[in-house]
């Protein structure tokens, strides 16, 4: 039987807003793990001067801080896939522009991004976006995320079966029951739990630090656990063993 690949999956890093401490946990679990699948699902970069609604502050912290926060990710990071949130769309959103400079500066700050994706040899960004932006990994679908709060990871499996997803900024887990069972889980973010915008929001107090990993067999079948801190330390494998599974 040929050996599984090992996979990573980390999201909402949001550039200069990443929560440092847990960037240093996911760099030391990669010198144990060794995944040959290092995916980022989204929210590589903040973009807040570009959201709907910002506020002075936000347009006057201005976005190189922030692209360059999310280049550095990509230089040790090494992403082998990554998929484009609703914050990293922004930018591909002013490319579109009619305002010619706004236009011109986005088009510069997408081929450098580009540049170094394609330094790392990553395979073709995804978009975000509900059809396009779905990574199949053997049976599980990997996405940024379209659905938040309590009810993310439900609701996604309904919509794309086994899934992975950011996006809500917590952690949840929650199959499905049926006769081909299916399961739907969010695995956190890295970014700093208390940014500016959400400081009046109850709701973000689940937000929680997390990413997810696993094994993907050759058949497609997938194997996958959560990675969060628990009483202030953070707890993650170092070897995996297999065992024979007999069913009666």
């Amino acid at each position: 039987m040929s050996k599984p690949e090992r996979f990573i999956v980390i999201g909402d890093t949001h550039g200069d807003m990443a929560h440092q401490p847990s960037l240093k946990v996911v760099r030391s679990f990669l010198k144990c793990w060794k995944p040959t699948i290092r995916i980022h699902l989204g929210d590589l970069f903040d973009m807040r001067p570009l959201r709907n609604g910002a506020s002075d502050e936000e347009r006057r912290s201005g976005i190189m801080d922030d692209v360059v926060a999310g280049i550095d990710l990509i230089d040790w990071y090494k992403p082998t896939h990554f998929l484009r949130g609703n914050h990293d769309e922004r930018l591909w959103d002013m490319l579109a522009q009619s305002n010619k400079t706004k236009s011109e500066i986005a088009s510069e700050l997408i081929q450098k991004i580009q540049a170094r994706l394609d330094a790392v040899k990553c395979a073709p960004m995804l978009p975000y976006n509900k059809r396009d932006g779905v990574l199949r990994l053997g049976r599980l679908n990997v996405i940024h995320g379209f659905h938040h709060g309590n009810n993310a990871a439900s609701s996604a499996a309904r919509v794309y079966d086994n899934v992975m997803q950011g996006h809500a900024h917590s952690i949840q887990g929650m199959p499905i029951p049926g006769l081909s069972p299916r399961s739907g889980r969010a695995i956190g973010c890295l970014c700093n739990l208390e940014l500016g915008y959400n400081r009046a929001s109850a709701n973000t107090l689940a937000w929680e630090h997390g990413f997810a990993y696993g094994i993907l067999h050759r058949d497609g079948n997938y194997q996958e656990w959560q990675a969060r801190p628990t009483g202030g330390r953070w707890y993650l494998p170092t070897e995996m063993s297999s065992h024979e599974y007999v069913h009666h």
